[in-house]
């Protein structure tokens, strides 16, 4: 029986998926564990209420613009020849992303945890 390469495709996704989603737990629970959240704890909730409370034409937006900021710090990145040039090629599009809060679906996944933990300790 030969198997399909979409089926090879739906089982890595669900790998990469469930690992992403267990990283994010375990970085939860190590920060929380910590008290990094000490004295920040209603930030970090608010932040987590407002990335899900947007529309879905915006987050679909914001995703987008994430994804051309992200795949511009990489070819930036690969295109440089020394250390340095490809340090200032990946930061400005990064600094971007994240100064102007674009929906990164990982980070969102961690915030979305983290938030959720927070509320049950506060």
């Amino acid at each position: 029986v030969k198997i399909q390469p979409s089926c090879l495709a739906a089982k890595a996704d669900t790998v990469t998926a469930s690992v992403l989603c267990a990283g994010c737990l375990l970085m939860v629970g190590l920060m929380l564990s910590g008290d990094v959240f000490m004295h920040r704890e209603g930030f970090t909730i608010e932040l987590a209420y407002k990335k899900c409370s947007y529309s879905f034409g915006a987050t679909l937006t914001k995703g987008i613009l994430c994804n051309w900021l992200v795949c511009m710090a990489v070819w930036q990145g690969n295109a440089a020849q020394d250390i340095a040039s490809k340090l200032l090629g990946i930061w400005f599009p990064i600094s971007a992303f994240v100064t102007m809060g674009f929906e990164h679906c990982i980070a969102n996944q961690f915030l979305r945890k983290c938030g959720l933990q927070l509320t049950r300790v506060v």
